[in-house]
């Protein structure tokens, strides 16, 4: 989200600009981890206001989730092996896909990060599944049978 006037008066772009120019003259990298991020962070230099997670649901163009983050699913929803499965989980390998995202229920901005974007569909290998994006309002689902589990979400494409 972005303030267009303020970006312009702040001059961002050309600040973006100068540090992509710094990375292409520099005989080594000064930026790791991206080519788009870095110069954009780095030229916002806290010129920023931190906005609430629900502005950015992450992961939703993810095939898997690693098992830090499969717990962590499982507290936040107090999920058990029976509600996963009833949402189509399995394990693959060290992972467990496909990708859920919790943070869907709430979210103002949904941020299709990973290779399976929903507008690339045709580039899929067929045995990918969409990750699974919570209805608005999903919360804790102890209480929820899990034949019903799956009501409550929905696929993220």
């Amino acid at each position: 989200v972005v303030n267009v006037a303020r970006w312009r008066e702040l001059k961002v772009t050309a600040d973006i600009e100068r540090w992509m120019a710094r990375y292409r003259e520099s005989k080594k990298d000064i930026y790791h981890f991206g080519m788009s991020q870095p110069p954009w962070l780095l030229a916002l230099a806290g010129r920023y206001k931190r906005l609430g997670g629900e502005w950015n649901c992450r992961g939703l163009g993810r095939e898997f989730l690693n098992m830090k983050e499969l717990d962590e699913l499982k507290a936040s929803l107090s999920l058990d092996k029976k509600h996963l499965g009833a949402l189509g989980l399995r394990a693959a390998g060290s992972n467990a896909r496909p990708f859920v995202a919790p943070c869907a229920a709430g979210a103002k901005l949904l941020h299709f990060n990973g290779a399976m974007k929903p507008w690339r569909k045709d580039k899929w290998d067929r045995k990918q599944r969409p990750p699974l994006c919570a209805r608005p309002g999903v919360q804790g689902l102890a209480k929820t049978e899990a034949s019903v589990i799956k009501s409550k979400f929905l696929h993220c494409d």
